[in-house]
């Protein structure tokens, strides 16, 4: 069971980066990001209003939900959504399989920081190669996106900006967890992310005079609805339960499950090129990641046996 909700979550947030491409067609950057946004959040709260999961108490909380949904939703969503106007599904894949690699990068400054070794360093050295290499990818792939290797490169640079702001969110969260029950820090930071959209856009239609584009079609409210409940909603309570019932590490796991996912999808489904070279450059920035937490994983063994000879 716990493999097939691994899976069916890698699955959701795979199929994202193709979502997010069909209703970038149609839909503003922020737009679509703020449609997911409240879809996301209104579906969220009423399963934890039918669960019983009460809205957290404390200032401090709020102060970290607030942030939270600042750093870990709001601007991975935006910059995924303005990527998805430049560049092509398979980039925004490929660039998610960095988000690991800025999570530890992040947790090693951020206290309690983690260790680094001689294995850390070659992870991450070969991650930075695979996202080098990446931005040579052969033009023929850049076509089928945008038709321009500036607005390519401009939108593989907002992917992994959300990369990173997904790592951030990740160390945000990891404390908040210990607090409330996770399943709440999910609703209600959500909850808070679309509040905020809502009145960004209400303050830029009606103070800016720069109107937000809704969608229209039939095929985008939809891609947009499955984005939101499906892509957003579900796969956030399913991996929050998967982390009760199995442990972080084991969540973690869809990692690398995820960018060779939305690359296979946006190939098939999108009809778009996927070069030898992006293959290459998600081998090695999964292996990157591979190595990175084998190495936390020795270093957290050792020093838990040097603890326990301590004593």
């Amino acid at each position: 069971m716990q493999y097939t909700s691994l899976l069916f979550v890698s699955l959701l947030w795979g199929s994202s980066f193709v979502l997010i491409r069909t209703a970038s067609h149609e839909v503003t950057a922020y737009a679509l990001a703020m449609d997911r946004t409240v879809v996301a959040g209104a579906f969220l709260l009423t399963l934890a209003t039918i669960r019983g999961v009460s809205p957290p108490v404390g200032v401090s909380i709020w102060r970290r939900l607030f942030l939270l949904s600042l750093v870990g939703q709001i601007c991975p969503f935006v910059l995924l959504a303005i990527a998805g106007h430049l560049t092509s599904s398979v980039n925004l894949a490929f660039m998610m399989g960095t988000a690991p690699l800025a999570t530890f990068v992040m947790s090693a400054v951020v206290p309690p920081k983690e260790e680094w070794s001689g294995m850390t360093l070659a992870g991450l050295a070969l991650g930075a190669c695979g996202v080098a290499i990446s931005f040579h990818a052969p033009r023929a792939n850049i076509a089928s996106a945008t038709g321009s290797s500036a607005l390519n490169m401009l939108g593989q640079l907002a992917a992994f900006g959300a990369a990173v702001s997904y790592a951030g969110g990740a160390l945000v969260s990891r404390d908040l967890s210990a607090k409330i029950d996770s399943f709440a820090v999910v609703t209600y930071s959500m909850c808070l992310s679309a509040i905020l959209m809502v009145l960004c856009a209400f303050f830029q239609h009606v103070i800016v005079h720069d109107p937000v584009v809704l969608p229209h079609s039939f095929l985008t409210i939809m891609t947009l609805l499955i984005l939101g409940i499906f892509n957003t909603g579900i796969a956030y309570a399913v991996y929050f339960r998967l982390i009760h019932q199995a442990g972080a590490t084991f969540a973690g796991l869809n990692n690398y499950l995820v960018p060779p996912i939305g690359v296979i999808f946006g190939g098939i489904i999108l009809h778009e090129s996927i070069s030898p070279t992006i293959w290459l450059s998600l081998a090695l920035v999964l292996i990157g990641v591979v190595l990175v937490r084998t190495s936390q994983l020795i270093i957290r063994s050792r020093n838990t046996t040097s603890n326990l000879s301590a004593n």
